[in-house]
């Protein structure tokens, strides 16, 4: 029996998805992308489910899929579009090939919170560039990103954290920004800042940068494939995993501002979603 196919539609991608409407038997096209998380609701009794959008799109999708028997097939079509790019769909031409003759795989869900997340959550200076980059720095990439970085380093101070994985204290004092990694890999699919992360194990990866210097250290490190001294970067991993700041910092997921707060909670739901990948 033939596979249904649908759409849920980013309002600000549909010309994306006329590149792949002819595969599908609906498309669901809200007129708001704060209806998304309905459409994909209603188009979760398909088989596949095609999220065309960015990865803020894929998150949205994904959570209304998690714990059903529907597949999540990335279209990319956003700024970044990670997701689709770790798992081999860098366009649309590579969706309909993962569609028609790919495979299932299965892929964990985040929550920060109770919220979902797919790639990762961060606390602090991290989570503050991303809150500063507006739409003008995303249309340049990576770039946008490293230049509103470097601005808002200046300034940017370490405050009091701790942090415990599955009930265990991992870290108590001042910290710079914590990283909470479902993948390996944070802005390039070469740069893996999370070594031995992958969506599909079952568990989260937390990283603490201690400090401005910290930092600058442990990016270079990184960029050379190299880990950072133990005492830069802070790294556990686990299936629950408390972040409590002594003040109100800023918090992002799947690189959108989530707000701010003191206390954050994250737990991983073990292969609560089905990916639908090229062979």
């Amino acid at each position: 029996m033939a596979e249904e196919m649908r759409l849920v539609v980013n309002p600000e991608r549909s010309d994306v998805a006329e590149e792949i409407s002819d595969l599908a038997d609906a498309v669901e096209r809200p007129d708001a992308a704060d209806d998304l998380d309905q459409a994909a609701e209603r188009a979760a009794e398909a088989d596949v489910v095609g999220a065309v959008g960015g990865d803020g799109t894929q998150r949205t999708v994904a959570a209304a899929l998690s714990h059903r028997d529907a597949a999540l097939l990335v279209v990319p079509a956003g700024t970044v579009n990670f997701l689709g790019r770790i798992h081999g769909i860098q366009t649309v031409s590579d969706a309909r090939r993962a569609l028609l003759d790919g495979e299932d795989r299965p892929l964990d869900l985040g929550r920060c919170n109770g919220e979902p997340f797919l790639l990762n959550a961060s606390t602090g200076y991290d989570a503050d560039v991303i809150a500063g980059v507006g739409d003008r720095a995303k249309r340049c990439g990576r770039l946008g990103y490293a230049a509103v970085g470097v601005r808002r380093l200046v300034g940017a101070e370490s405050r009091p954290c701790r942090v415990a994985v599955d009930g265990t204290e991992v870290f108590d004092g001042d910290a710079f920004t914590v990283l909470v990694m479902n993948v390996a890999q944070r802005g390039s699919t070469h740069l893996e800042i999370a070594p031995g992360a992958a969506p599909d194990d079952g568990r989260l990866h937390v990283l603490v940068v201690t400090s401005r210097r910290a930092l600058l250290r442990s990016a270079w490190s990184f960029a050379r494939g190299r880990r950072p001294r133990p005492d830069d970067v802070v790294a556990a991993d686990g299936t629950a995993i408390d972040v409590e700041w002594g003040e109100e910092v800023a918090a992002q997921r799947d690189g959108d501002p989530s707000g701010t707060g003191r206390t954050f909670r994250y737990e991983v739901e073990p292969g609560a979603i089905t990916l639908r990948v090229p062979a």
